[in-house]
Formats: structure tokens, C-alpha cells, sequence
């Protein structure tokens, strides 16, 4: 359960750090890539199987968000940014494998939410003025390089 949390926690931390340097479009695409990793995962580490219509949807479901977010045109290039954002996805993946192996051991799926947001809490406890300030200092930085650009 402690892994739980500690993903959901790493999930919304990156993905925070990720709209600072990217755009919130960006950020919003690269965290729901995680059904795409949720769908391999799955295959390596619960048993599931892989068929043509799983792959058929996650790709309709990849070129679906790229639609809606206005990522086609409106990509914003930074690395950091960009892994941030990628691993906030993988970290989204990690979250939703832990809860339905923490339900397959018979645990019930509110107290798996209640002690994965507990554990979330308490693991953010010591960064919550850590994660503020970078986060708005890459914004900072991010408006700063913007103005230089235009």
C-alpha cells in the first residue's frame, strides 16, 4: 500500500513539474500516456494477455489525446519538461498496477484509496514547500525565456 501512495505522489509532483516547463497541454498528454504502459505492464507483471484490439485502442487513445490537448501544435520543447512529463505517465501506470494487486490480495479498493492517500500525505509532508518553490521557479524561469524569445 506504501507503494501506492508513493506513486500517486511522484505522479502529481512530475506532472507539476511538468506544465512549469512544458505547456499544460504537454503535460496533460504525456501523464495519460499511461494506459499505454498500464497495457505492457499488465502483460509483464499480472498475466493479462495482449490482443489486436487492446493495441487498436491504446493507439486510438494516444492519437485522441494529441487532438484534444493541442499537442500537434503547441509542443514546447524541454527535455526536462518532457521527461518529467513521461515519467509522471509511468508513475500514473505504477499507481493503477499497484492498486489492482493490492485488490487481487483481497484488500478492499476503499481502504487500498484510504491508505495510498495516507501514505501519499505523509510522504509529501516533507516536500510541500520543496515541490512549491520549484515549481514556481520553473515557471519563472519558463516566462523568463519566453519574453527572451519574443
Amino acid at each position: 500500500l506504501l507503494l501506492v501512495g508513493l506513486s500517486i505522489f511522484a505522479t502529481a509532483s512530475l506532472y507539476y513539474i511538468a506544465m512549469a516547463m512544458t505547456s499544460v497541454s504537454t503535460a496533460v498528454m504525456l501523464m495519460y500516456t499511461a494506459p499505454v504502459y498500464v497495457l505492457f505492464l499488465s502483460v509483464l507483471f499480472l498475466g493479462e494477455r495482449l490482443s489486436r484490439l487492446k493495441l487498436f485502442s491504446v493507439a486510438l487513445m494516444l492519437l485522441g489525446c494529441c487532438f484534444v490537448s493541442g499537442i500537434i501544435g503547441d509542443l514546447r520543447f524541454d527535455l526536462f519538461g518532457l521527461l518529467a512529463g513521461a515519467a509522471s505517465g509511468v508513475t500514473y501506470a505504477l499507481y493503477n498496477i499497484f492498486v489492482k494487486l493490492s485488490v487481487r490480495h483481497k484488500n478492499d479498493p476503499v481502504s487500498v484509496s484510504m491508505y495510498a492517500f495516507l501514505a501519499m500525505t505523509l510522504a509529501a509532508l516533507p516536500f510541500i514547500g520543496v515541490v512549491a518553490a520549484v515549481v514556481i521557479a520553473l515557471w519563472i524561469i519558463r516566462k523568463i525565456r519566453r519574453r527572451k524569445n519574443v
